[in-house]
């Protein structure tokens, strides 16, 4: 068994280059909008399983994530597809007075300008920029996270 070892292989005629992270990243440094989950509170506002049963709903959210993949911050604030909530009269953790929700423990710490993206109707995700990452939070199909008055009535 002490046999002659890589006898009877063929060299490879691939040669890998090493390249670095930097080789990765998009040529444009403008930074585009993602979107992360990571603080999504789940015991207030819905789950991606409980929007998945409207039809419909996820594929609209999906189709909002890719344009906002495409533009920066202020590209999709100006285009309305990420809007900042102002003037809300709010807690000391600039939650809405109003809101039927609880300043999620997770963000304990951060001070938060709350924004919203319009999915559909009612339908909202709630959540905040840090960088070029929007946070989403709360998934609100009922305007739970600032409630209004309806119109018209």
């Amino acid at each position: 068994m002490g046999g002659k070892r890589g006898k009877g292989r063929k060299k490879s005629k691939y040669l890998r280059e090493q390249g670095s992270q930097a080789d990765l990243q998009p040529k444009s440094k403008l930074k585009r909008v993602v979107v992360s989950y990571f603080y999504l509170d789940i015991k207030q506002g819905q789950t991606l399983e409980k929007w998945d049963e409207t039809p419909g709903r996820l594929l609209k959210w999906e189709k909002l994530i890719t344009q906002l993949n495409s533009r920066t911050i202020r590209q999709a604030i100006t285009d309305r597809i990420i809007i900042v909530y102002k003037d809300l009269d709010a807690d000391i953790h600039n939650m809405p007075k109003k809101s039927k929700w609880k300043f999620p423990e997770a963000l304990k710490g951060k001070d938060i300008t709350w924004c919203k993206i319009e999915v559909m109707q009612k339908v909202r995700v709630i959540g905040f920029m840090e960088d070029n990452i929007f946070y989403a939070v709360f998934l609100d199909e009922d305007h739970e996270f600032f409630p209004t008055e309806p119109r018209n009535t």
